[in-house]
This record gives structure tokens, sequence and C-alpha cells, in this order.
């Protein structure tokens, strides 16, 4: 696996800061900050998977190498790992944009219930 998809994950962390600083009245905005969020997040989705399936063969191979390793330890082993590293930042940093995207959603919700109140 290239290190490409770190390009998308500093793009999504930037797009996470900059979705902190929206205008509760401009919907367009709202909607369009909660879009780039999950268009940079589908670039992630093979790499994280990569990473994932990285870390359970590296579990396997740490178990086969050593045939007395217990499965907690190997798992403890591959948690040391710079693979297991990156795979968790990556699978934090989705986690953060979905919680953004849903922050926006109730945004855009409340500003919808406002408009309807006063029109």
């Amino acid at each position: 696996m290239n290190d490409d998809y770190k390009k998308y994950a500093r793009e999504l962390a930037s797009q996470i800061a900059e979705a902190r600083t929206h205008d509760l009245n401009s919907k367009d905005l709202l909607f369009e900050k909660a879009e780039n969020l999950i268009g940079t997040l589908t670039y992630l989705v093979k790499p994280i998977c990569e990473l994932e399936v990285s870390y359970y063969q590296e579990i396997k191979r740490l178990m086969m190498s050593d045939d007395k390793m217990s499965v907690s330890r190997a798992e403890n082993e591959a948690k040391t790992t710079d693979m297991y590293l990156e795979w968790r930042k990556l699978k934090m940093l989705v986690e953060l944009a979905n919680e953004q995207v849903m922050m926006i959603k109730k945004g855009l919700g409340g500003l919808e219930q406002e408009q309807r109140n006063f029109n």
C-alpha cells in the first residue's frame, strides 16, 4: 500500500477543523462542508481496510512463528507496530469526521426549524 492516503487524511483533518467554524446561517455552506467531508472519506475506505487486514495478518504471523504464543500476546505485540498506529489514527480520524457530519446535520435541522418559525 502506498502512502497516498496520508494526503487525504491530512485533508480530512483540515476539513474537520474548518467545519467547526461554519456559519450557522448558511444552509448551502453547511451542506457543502458535509459533502466535502464525506467525499474525502471515500478515499480512506480502502486504506483503512488494508491496514486493519495487515494488523490481523501480523497477529497470525506472530502466532505461526511461535507455537506457544497466545492470541492476546500476539495482539499486544502487533499493537506495537507502526502499521497498527496508522490504522488506529486513521480510524479515529474517520470517526471524528463522521461526528462532524452528524453535527452539521443537526445544524442544518436547527436552521430549517428556525426558518420555519420565522416564516
